[in-house]
């Protein structure tokens, strides 16, 4: 796909989950969806994306503190993260749902 076709794509899919948010409680594998494309685009990067992980941990819900410090970061948290949240969804109908995964996938796709 055209570098268009993917930022078409990414706001497609940032602006389903903002605006039908409900959706994603009814439909959990669209959540799962997301985070795999989101875990995907992410080891396709080059530089592996990590100058977006605070972003993108942010809008799944996991503070700063547990995975950065003054330091050091683990570049291989945010992978961490996105594989465990979509190992719970599968797990259990009531799992934390991030609601602002759709965000990262646009950020991670159209930059």
């Amino acid at each position: 796909m055209s570098r268009a076709e993917w930022i078409f794509l990414a706001h497609y899919c940032r602006s389903r989950a903002k605006r039908f948010p409900r959706i994603l409680d009814a439909e959990p594998q669209r959540v799962l969806r997301v985070l795999e494309a989101l875990r995907t685009v992410r080891a396709l990067r080059t530089d592996r994306g990590t100058g977006l992980d605070r972003y993108y941990l942010s809008n799944l819900g996991v503070p700063d503190a547990a995975a950065f410090n003054e330091r050091q970061f683990d570049p291989e948290f945010v992978p961490q993260v996105v594989t465990s949240l979509i190992r719970e969804l599968r797990e259990s109908s009531d799992a934390k749902k991030p609601a602002f995964a759709g965000r990262s996938l646009y950020v991670a796709l159209a930059r």
